[in-house]
Order: structure tokens, then C-alpha cells, then sequence
């Protein structure tokens, strides 16, 4: 819509922000944990580059060069949504990007290394079938070691907590910080 409205300066940042926070951020580190994505890696990034060769027509090429393909990529149809959106699917992405946005956050705030494992419990009935499903991604995303996902119960004691999505997230301070010196 940008490029047919001559908006070229939004065109690009709209393209920059998928590429970097959504392509780079999330896709490509997502199927490092679920495996076996090369397929679907492909095909984007091959759409990306051909969305990004009017801005940036040089580096295109020559990336598109190197993905083994002789073809010229300026000669190539212009990308069309193929696939029906799930809006289902997209709602249930953003609450687990929400959720492993809101553990790094708990982490930085309470001064816990990015690299230390650490014990999680999720409270929500509403989303515990989404959670269930995706709990290795949040697992690996968010650098737990112990994900608890349940749908009620009492709130875990020495933890700190925030709640996202309707979601209670609880961080187990065991054995991470001293809790005395910090009460």
C-alpha cells in the first residue's frame, strides 16, 4: 500500500521493522528451536529480498546470487499474499512473544544473568492449552530451565512475578539471589 501510494520513506521502514524485529528476532530463533523450517526460512527471506531489491537493488542481487539462483532477481513477480490469515494463530504468537518479552524483563529488572537457567511457573487457565503447546519455545527464547505451566493454584512463594496476557508469570529467586540481604 505504501509503494502504491508513493510512501517510499514508510515502505521501508515498515520492511526494515519486519525484517529486523520480526524476520531476524523471532522466526529465525524460533526455528533454531523447532527444526526442520530451512523450507519456510527460504521462501521468506527469498520474498524479503525480493520486497527490499527496489530500495537496496545491488544487495539483492548479489544475496540472491549466493541462495544459488541464476536468475536475475529484478526479473522475478513481485511477491502476492498467498496464504488466508489466521488471525487465531497471530493473536496466540504475539501472547508467547508477550510472555518470553515479560521473563527477560523480570530477569533485567532482578539483575539475573541472561545466561543463567532459571525456574519459571506460568498461571492462566485461559491460554495453558497455547502455553502447553509452545512451552519449548518459551523454554529455549526465554533461558528457563524449569517451566511449570498450570491453570490455578496458590502463588509460589520467593518469587518475583508480573502478569501479561492474563497470564501470572512467577521467577523462583532460589539458589539466584540471596533473599535475606535483599528483604
Amino acid at each position: 500500500n505504501n509503494l502504491d501510494s508513493y510512501n517510499f520513506s514508510l515502505a521501508s521502514e515498515s520492511l526494515q521493522q519486519f525484517t529486523r524485529d520480526e524476520f531476524a528476532d523471532w522466526y529465525l530463533e524460533i526455528a533454531k528451536v523447532e527444526k526442520n523450517k530451512d523450507e519456510i526460512l527460504l521462501y521468506i527471506l527469498q520474498n524479503i529480498l525480493k520486497l527490499w531489491h527496489p530500495f537496496t537493488p545491488f544487495m539483492t542481487e548479489e544475496i540472491w546470487h549466493h541462495l544459488g539462483d541464476n536468475k536475475m532477481l529484478m526479473i522475478e513477480t513481485w511477491p502476492k499474499s498467498e496464504f488466508k490469515i489466521d488471525e487465531k494463530s497471530i493473536v496466540g504468537s504475539q501472547q508467547i512473544q508477550a510472555l518470553i518479552v515479560a521473563i527477560r524483563n523480570l530477569r533485567a529488572k532482578n539483575k539475573i544473568e541472561p545466561a543463567k537457567k532459571i525456574e519459571v511457573t506460568l498461571i492462566s487457565k485461559e491460554n495453558y492449552n497455547l502455553i502447553e503447546l509452545q512451552q519449548e519455545i518459551i523454554k529455549n527464547l526465554a533461558r528457563v530451565d524449569k517451566l511449570n505451566i498450570i491453570k490455578s493454584g496458590d502463588k509460589p512463594k520467593n518469587n518475583v512475578s508480573t502478569v501479561v496476557s492474563g497470564v501470572e508469570i512467577y521467577i523462583s529467586l532460589a539458589g539466584i539471589i540471596d533473599i535475606e540481604a535483599e528483604t
